[in-house]
């Protein structure tokens, strides 16, 4: 017993010493006067969410000349954050097809919360895509954001969303979990259709009916009523809910 308290009473005192010397280091001042310790936990935040230099991007300015539209890419791929400013000016707007292609390497994207509009195709066939947060002042996910983006995992949709388009994620293959927002109001004709993976699509409780609609020019020329076709791996009373909306097309 006695050794035991002896071992307990070493280990409080090596953790004092330890708490000590960070105290310590934390209270050192470097030439600039600031904490050395407060900059290099700066650092790392930092780094962590490091921008994407803005020469990488092409860009213009918004219809109302208030912001900046991203309208294509032109950097090595990889994890890409988007400027919150351009030449201080807010980005707002990402265009059409901006991001789309085959060959953009892009893994994931992180989108500043400023931008409140994202174009048609803007990541269509991004075939290496993996993961994206889309910002909270998005209210439309426009017609094939994300059409073939077929290695796609992972995305955080808003909560303010209110309308998801046709073929928003048309042949995303191994979307596996989505999380609708609690404001969603309508869903487009395909918008999961070919998600062959999903089978966690999370339905808040307070989301009691979706509207089933066609947003395309083109919609006489197929079924009103198909956008979870090819998701066959929903479970059975994620499909019920679903059908009590008014869905009629298959899984």
């Amino acid at each position: 017993m006695k050794s035991k308290k002896i071992f307990i009473a070493r280990g409080m005192l090596a953790a004092a010493l330890a708490f000590a010397l960070v105290l310590a280091g934390c209270g050192k001042k470097n030439s600039g006067g600031e904490s050395g310790g407060g900059n290099a936990v700066q650092a790392a935040i930092s780094a962590a969410v490091r921008e994407t230099p803005a020469s990488d991007f092409s860009y213009g300015l918004s219809e109302d000349g208030q912001g900046i539209v991203v309208t294509g890419y032109t950097g090595n791929g990889g994890k890409v954050v988007i400027p919150a400013t351009i030449e201080d000016i807010p980005v707002v707007e990402i265009g059409d097809d901006a991001f789309s292609g085959k060959k953009k390497n892009i893994t994931e994207i992180v989108i500043p919360g400023s931008v409140v509009s994202i174009g048609r195709h803007a990541f269509m066939d991004n075939s290496v895509l993996k993961s994206i947060t889309l910002p909270d002042g998005l209210k439309t996910i426009e017609n094939g954001i994300f059409w073939g983006c077929s290695n796609l995992t992972s995305v955080t949709l808003p909560d303010g969303l209110k309308t998801i388009e046709d073929n928003t994620f048309y042949e995303c293959s191994n979307l596996t979990t989505v999380i609708l927002p609690a404001g969603l109001e309508a869903i487009g004709y395909t918008a999961f259709r070919g998600c062959r993976e999903l089978n966690n699509l999370t339905i808040p409780a307070s989301l009691t009916g979706v509207k089933f609609v066609w947003i395309s020019e083109s919609s006489n020329d197929y079924p009103d009523n198909g956008a979870f076709i090819g998701c066959g791996k929903l479970p059975i009373k994620t499909r019920q809910t679903i059908q009590g909306w008014g869905y009629t097309g298959e899984f």
